[in-house]
């Protein structure tokens, strides 16, 4: 072996080969050279190829995952044998107790990916060597917490509900969104048995809006992940909406319409009146009917009857009538009638307090969306710069004002209104609305230490702060520069009193 020609042998690349090895000894003498050889050394270069193992798979839930299987065993000139890792994420591995096979089958473990790999032990004559496969990964394509999601009514209803034949009946919804560790589609499908179920075409969104009763049916929704390929489903409960058969639930009309514009679907009354009896127009069509009054949406108690007379009211009230048709299998269909609404004039809600700055206009008042019955109204605006004395402000008989002039201190704002019905006044006198305060927000921007003369290239003083900045509030600071004192930028970050 070239250039080796110390007492040891010292191996700077690895075999490829089992190789013998000796040694030779020369001894020069009196020009006499001797030479001696040693017993050879057999170094054995123990082979081992790791073999190869398939595949990457994906699966459903909770299905059992196939075995990975050996495509090539281990190979090696010593005794082989096997154990099988698995890490979570490809780089920490953990020995899985008794994989002492070429192949192994996981188990699921419901995590969304494990990485496996084999791990090859060679032995020859008490020495050991290992070599490891390439890993397969099993991914779990799954949702989480399907077994709690479900589809409902947009009430959040689930179950069965009735609806007349021809109605309207609620959109589905859901009581929260199907989460899935792959890509999720939907298919809405329709039974007329329960059994029997058909895709619905186009119902591919997370919620559907059912058509028109005709018939009884039932629904329910398939949620699709797809990952790497597979597609996994779950399939939702079942929704059922039955046909509660023919009825109309008639017309009602206040036996008082009074407005503006003549209709029996109105009444305008005076705040604290009775209003008139609201009576059945046109009657109700079904089999076997019963009545519900409603007020604002709530069940007025004991009001069954087909006409009803309301007891005085201090606010707008719109009433409706719900007929109940029963067929003789009891199957009942609920519908309502045209709304009435009795009308009471007021405009008691100015709004809010408002804040703007000092000598700027402020905003034009009175909260029209809040005024009920305009048409019934007259109205008288008041200003106060203490929030106790009130004094008229002359020609602002409008439903809102804006004041004329740029405000430089606090004022506060009241509007009045007299209701007329029928040509009577509802009180002998206006009635004052909240009173909201428009505050002047006065800042002042203190003042910063004066000029500086430096020079080129050196870094100005601090700018002090000589005298604060005031404000109503909490005060915030910006510096900007200009070259010109006319065309000024932004400092980004200069937010301190000082800089």
């Amino acid at each position: 072996m070239s250039g080796e020609t110390g007492e040891e042998l010292n191996f700077s690349t690895g075999l490829t080969t089992s190789t013998y090895f000796r040694r030779n000894v020369t001894n020069t003498n009196n020009g006499n050279t001797c030479e001696a050889s040693s017993l050879p050394t057999l170094v054995t270069l123990i082979t081992l190829n790791e073999g190869t193992i398939s595949q990457t798979q994906t699966v459903c839930g909770s299905s059992l995952v196939a075995p990975i299987t050996s495509s090539a065993d281990a190979s090696s000139n010593g005794a082989i044998s096997y154990i099988w890792q698995s890490s979570p994420d490809g780089s920490t591995w953990t020995d899985i107790a008794n994989t002492n096979q070429a192949t192994y089958t996981p188990t699921n473990t419901g995590d969304l990916q494990t990485y496996y790999r084999r791990k090859a032990s060679s032995t020859l004559q008490s020495v050991t060597c290992e070599a490891i496969t390439t890993p397969v990964i099993v991914y779990v394509n799954k949702f989480d917490n399907a077994s709690s999601h479900r589809i409902t009514f947009s009430s959040g209803a689930t179950g069965t509900t009735e609806v007349c034949n021809g109605g309207d009946p609620q959109a589905f919804s859901t009581n929260f969104p199907l989460i899935a560790s792959g890509t999720v589609s939907y298919q809405w499908q329709i039974s007329g048995d329960n059994i029997s179920y058909s895709d619905i075409g186009g119902a591919t969104s997370a919620t559907y809006d059912p058509p028109a009763v005709t018939q009884d049916n039932y629904y329910r929704r398939i949620t699709t992940s797809t990952l790497n390929g597979l597609s996994c489903s779950v399939t939702s409960n079942v929704l059922t909406i039955i046909n509660g058969g023919n009825a109309t639930g008639g017309t009602i009309g206040t036996t008082n319409p009074n407005g503006v514009s003549p209709s029996t679907n109105v009444e305008v009354i005076c705040k604290g009146d009775d209003p008139s009896l609201i009576e059945e127009l046109t009657p109700s069509t079904g089999q076997t009917l019963s009545y519900q009054w409603y007020a604002n949406g709530v069940a007025i108690g004991g009001a069954t009857g087909i006409s009803y007379d309301p007891s005085n009211i201090s606010s707008t009230t719109t009433y409706i009538r719900t007929t109940t048709s029963t067929d003789i299998s009891g199957v009942e269909c609920v519908v309502d009638s045209n709304p009435v609404t009795v009308l009471v004039p007021q405009a008691d809600n100015l709004g809010n307090n408002i804040t703007i700055c000092y000598n700027t206009m402020a905003p034009t008042m009175g909260n029209p969306s809040a005024i009920e019955g305009l048409p019934y109204l007259t109205f008288e605006w008041y200003e106060s710069t203490d929030g106790s004395t009130f004094n008229k402000i002359n020609g602002a008989t409008s439903e809102t004002y804006t004041p004329a002039t740029p405000l430089t201190a606090d004022r506060y704002y009241r509007r009045d209104y007299l209701a007329t019905v029928e040509g009577i006044a509802c009180e002998p006198s206006y009635t004052p609305s909240n009173v909201i305060r428009i505050f002047v927000n006065d800042v002042d921007g203190g003042t910063i230490s004066g000029d500086q003369k430096i020079c080129y290239g050196d870094d100005p003083s601090v700018l002090g702060n000589t005298v604060d900045g005031t404000a109503e509030g909490v005060l915030k600071y910006q510096w900007y520069s200009s070259t010109d004192n006319t065309n000024w930028g932004i400092i980004n970050g200069a937010v301190n009193s000082t800089l």
